[in-house]
């Protein structure tokens, strides 16, 4: 063979360079990692019956955790008012009721829980069931509201229910028990009471009876006594008579601040009035200067919200108090807005303001007039009430004069002061009050220890309407469910995130930037798993790869006899399998095509006779002639006996396949020369072939095994590399790949 036969030189300047290859047919290198959402995606378009499954038996396993584990609670509302107790006859108070927020203790107290257990037969200590109770009180009210938790809803109105029954004939008897022993206490006071009752009644009878006797004596005849006594009695009347008119001006002042009381609310509704018509009426006036606009508009929008403003100042807590500067505001707030009104819009709302300012002026200054004159009344009587307060004060001096004389007189003659006898009295009728009061007092409480009512009722007792019905079944059943479904379906995510991560030999690929044909299809092909190739048991997945791939090769074949390398990168994989279904793809599309198996057979991993179909005819001869078939095929002449110069032709070599249109050359029996592949025998075979094939598939020996596959290369129209994921742990994979780049071959694209 000659030198140049060695130098590659393709046939075509189609083919794809180096500097050329970032044309990827599957763009895996910009996946990156998956996102959350898209796996979650990519796993429901895949495998959308699986997670059916796992949500039936989520499902299933939520129901049944509900059934085991689910809990039913309920909690029951109930309220309490005190209504109190009916009034004393006598007034007062005759014992201080217990308010709500110590009965919102004491309904939680262990007596009265004690007696609820013991009533409804309640299995829980008193402690526990304080635990279920919570009540609910405000400041100054007299309700009482109460809640208590249960299992079921029944049992839970009815404990409830019970309990306050408990606690009203409870709180009854703690009434009837303090009146009990205050009336006690209240009875030995009024002993007491009688006793200083009849004490001074004895000293009154003592100082009367010494009285008495004076007068028997004639004593108190003394004309200047009697004058002096008619005195007291003239000046005591003149006294009474001054505070009668005295109070009488009073009454009349006072009549006249209640007017002027009733024109100031007057004063102030008339003014409410005129701010509440005023900002309806602006606010009416915004509405029609709003309705002339586009609907819709930015002005339009504003001008709403201005009338709704405007309607709102009236009520508004940041108005001011005066009506002017009230006014003011108002009238700033139209003009300092957003919206530029035209001038007369603008003297309409001043005009509008003249208008209400003037309806209600008229009747301001009349309210006002009245108000006047009532204050010049009110001055006339306070001023008539001076001389009758200096009238009054000197009567009291006078009668004070007349008093102390008479006193002094009557007790010269007597020897009984009038301090002395008033002492007695005034001790006297202290004492008969307080004996009064007592007796009223205990009366009251007799009463109140035997009256029936009760000074705290229901007033809401529990029922359906107040119970809420409340379990935990449901947050059973989503965590159930939540927790099931994520174990279930854990694997499949783990696997569909797997599956789409990029693969070792997709990196590799895309590091030197050749063109990614197809991705996880290699494992498809791998022989273990199929013997031979029957494109009637590849998946819809598989034929749409072997199409496209097939595809490719037709469109890097610019003429016939195109010669296409099948080489694997991994030494120990073979490509054949996967060559098969091409040349029968190929054969389907009306190519003749030819299949060589140039790898040595002491070197190939998988004979190319051990995947492509047997022909037709041994097919249907049975299993006896199928077997004696494929004997005859093995037995057949190849490569290795071409290179030993056993046969000459094409003709001897090529053995129809099981697929119309598919011929093949088999590696033969023995090992190749060490130079076969460089022979010129080799290029000569190879350009009979080109005559009669329009595209030959040559099954080409590892890529690692550079000099074999290079010297195959010179002769190649398209390369096509098979990697798998060894390509990561085989360090001398990308340096044989490199070499191929660096000397131009056309390589079509690597098949991960």
């Amino acid at each position: 063979m000659a030198a140049q036969d060695l130098q590659i030189q393709p046939r075509r300047s189609t083919y794809l360079t180096p500097q050329t290859h970032s044309v990827s047919y599957v763009n895996t290198a910009e996946l990156g990692e998956p996102e959350g959402a898209s796996l979650l995606l990519s796993a429901l378009k895949r495998r959308w019956w699986l997670f059916l499954i796992i949500i039936g038996a989520s499902g299933f396993v939520g129901y049944k955790a509900m059934d085991m584990f689910g809990e039913v609670s309920s909690r029951s509302t109930a309220s309490l008012i005190q209504t109190g107790l009916p009034n004393a006859p006598g007034g007062g108070e005759v014992v201080k009721p217990v308010g709500p927020a110590t009965c919102a203790e004491l309904i939680k107290s262990t007596p009265i829980l004690s007696k609820l257990r013991k009533s409804r037969d309640l299995q829980i200590s008193p402690k526990i069931l304080s635990e279920l109770i919570e009540t609910k009180t405000s400041r100054g009210s007299s309700l009482l509201t109460i809640e208590m938790a249960g299992k079921k809803p029944k049992d839970c109105m009815d404990n409830l229910n019970e309990l306050l029954a408990i606690f009203v004939e409870e709180m009854a008897q703690h009434r009837k028990r303090t009146l009990s022993n205050q009336m006690t206490h209240v009875e030995n006071a009024l002993l007491e009471q009688r006793a200083k009752v009849a004490d001074a009644r004895q000293r009154i009878f003592e100082v009367q009876a010494e009285q008495q006797k004076v007068l028997e004596e004639g004593g108190l005849n003394s004309e200047r006594y009697r004058s002096i006594l008619s005195s007291v009695s003239n000046t005591q009347l003149n006294v009474d008579e001054k505070r009668v008119e005295q109070m009488g001006v009073m009454q009349q002042i006072e009549a006249i601040r209640q007017k002027r009381q009733g024109l100031d609310e007057q004063v102030e509704g008339l003014l409410e009035e005129f701010k509440t018509q005023l900002s309806r009426k602006l606010a009416s006036k915004l509405n029609r200067i709003r309705d002339q606009i586009t609907k819709g508009s930015p002005v339009y929008v504003e001008l709403t919200n201005l009338a709704e403003s405007a309607q709102q100042f009236a009520t508004s807590a940041d108005a001011p108090m005066e009506p002017q500067q009230w006014q003011v505001e108002l009238y700033t707030m139209v003009t300092d807005s957003n919206v530029a009104l035209p001038q007369r819009d603008l003297d309409d709302v001043g005009d509008l303001f003249d208008e209400q300012v003037e309806a209600f002026g008229f009747r301001l200054r009349e309210i006002e007039t009245q108000r006047s004159q009532l204050v010049k009344q009110e001055e006339q009587l306070e001023l008539s009430m001076i001389p009758l307060k200096n009238q009054i004060k000197m009567l009291e001096t006078r009668l004070q004069d007349y008093q102390r004389e008479a006193d002094e007189i009557g007790e010269q003659l007597t020897g009984i002061g009038a301090d002395r006898y008033g002492a007695y009295e005034l001790s006297l009728e202290q004492a008969e009050n307080q004996q009064k009061a007592l007796s009223a007092q205990l009366e009251n409480m007799s009463q109140l220890e035997k009256c029936r009512v009760r000074e705290w009722s229901i007033s809401v007792p529990a029922s359906l309407e107040t119970t809420q019905v409340s379990s935990n079944g449901t947050k059973v059943f989503a965590l159930a469910f939540g927790l099931c479904g994520l174990v279930l379906s854990a694997p499949v995510l783990a696997s569909e995130w797997y599956r789409q991560q990029t693969p070792p030999q997709v990196e590799f690929a895309n590091s030197l930037r050749l063109p990614v044909l197809a991705e996880r299809i290699l494992q498809d092909f791998e022989p273990r798993r199929r013997n031979r190739i029957v494109p009637a048991q590849l998946s819809e997945e598989q034929l749409e790869v072997v199409r496209m791939l097939a595809l490719r090769i037709q469109q890097s074949s610019h003429s016939d006899g195109s010669v296409m390398l099948f080489s694997s990168i991994d030494p120990k994989y073979s490509p054949a399998p996967l060559l098969a279904s091409v040349a029968e793809c190929l054969a389907q599309r009306e190519e003749k095509v030819l299949i060589i198996d140039a790898v040595c057979p002491e070197k190939s991993p998988l004979p190319i006779t051990n995947v492509v179909p047997l022909p037709r005819n041994a097919a249907d001869l049975g299993q006896a002639n199928s077997q004696q078939a494929g004997e005859d095929q093995a037995d057949h002449a190849g490569l290795s006996e071409y290179f030993a110069s056993a046969c000459d032709s094409v003709g001897d070599l090529a053995r129809p396949t099981g697929c119309p249109g598919v011929d093949l050359i088999s590696s033969g029996h023995t090992a190749f020369p060490r130079e076969a592949l460089a022979s010129s025998s080799l290029t000569e075979l190879v350009e009979q072939c080109r005559e009669s094939y329009s595209i030959i598939l040559v099954n080409s020996p590892a890529a690692t095994a550079s000099a074999d596959l290079q010297m195959l290369t010179a002769r190649a129209d398209g390369i096509v590399l098979a990697a798998t994921k060894e390509v990561r742990k085989n360090p001398n994979a990308r340096a044989a790949v490199v070499d191929l780049i660096e000397l131009g071959a056309p390589i079509i694209g690597v098949v991960a």
